[in-house]
This record gives structure tokens, sequence and C-alpha cells, in this order.
């Protein structure tokens, strides 16, 4: 394939990525607007679901947001009762975060929703077709 033309398809390739990325942040934020939750506080929901007693600073990092912004970001979660404060035991200055009862219900429905979603989306291709797109993401993401 010559250079021009590899050149074109990796341009398309990368529109046609943003566009698959838009269109599952648009599902995802329409999603959440059910729930009255935006796009930041549904992935702070799912960073506390995958490890418990977390805090601020490390969720901060992870969303790559300033602490007082992932502060607030928290109190409006702690506020609307999905996610619950506690004292970390080994310092007492800092706080664990963990997501409450009605928190772990709204993230299992969102996850179920968004799980039927991504099997909408690829759909289309046959398991054959669908291992080797895994497979060459993941031979992709190795360079990364």
């Amino acid at each position: 394939m010559e250079h021009t033309n590899r050149k074109k398809l990796l341009s398309e390739i990368m529109t046609n990525l943003n566009a698959m990325k838009n269109k599952i942040h648009g599902k995802i934020m329409h999603q959440g607007h059910s729930y009255n939750i935006t796009h930041a506080q549904w992935f702070a929901l799912v960073i506390i679901k995958a490890k418990k007693d977390m805090g601020v600073k490390e969720i901060s990092k992870m969303l790559g947001t300033t602490s007082s912004a992932t502060t607030q970001l928290v109190d409006g979660l702690v506020d609307s009762g999905l996610v619950q404060r506690s004292i970390n035991r080994e310092d007492r200055r800092f706080f664990n975060l963990e997501l409450s009862t009605k928190g772990q219900k709204i993230i299992k429905e969102m996850e179920t929703t968004y799980a039927k979603f991504i099997e909408m989306l690829f759909g289309s291709l046959s398991d054959k077709e669908l291992h080797a797109y895994n497979e060459l993401h993941k031979k992709i993401l190795k360079n990364l």
C-alpha cells in the first residue's frame, strides 16, 4: 500500500473511532440524564465501584481533574444518596468512598443498559470478526 493511501486510511480510522466514541458517550449521557447523573458523575461512580474505600485524591487522579472539582463532584453524589463517605481507618484526616445501596442499584441498571448497547453496536459482526476485532485492538494497545 502506498504511503498516501495508508495515510488516508489511518485518517478514516481515526474519524470512525471518534464517531464511535461520540456515539457511546452520547448513549451514556442520555442514560445518565434519566437518573440525573452527569457524564463525570457516571465515571466517578464506575471508579468508586471498582475500588472500595477510594478517596477523592485517587478519583481526582483517575479523572484528571483537580481535587476541589472532584470534591464538588463527590459532594453531589453524596447529596443525591449514590455514594457514602466513611472515615479512613488508617488516617482519620481522609474519607473513604463507596457506593450506597441506591448507587449500586443505579450503576447496575446503567451497566446492563450499556452492555445491551455494546452488544447492539457490535451485533453486525460475526463471532469470528468480533474476535479478530478484539485481537487487533489488543495489538494496537500494546503500542501505547
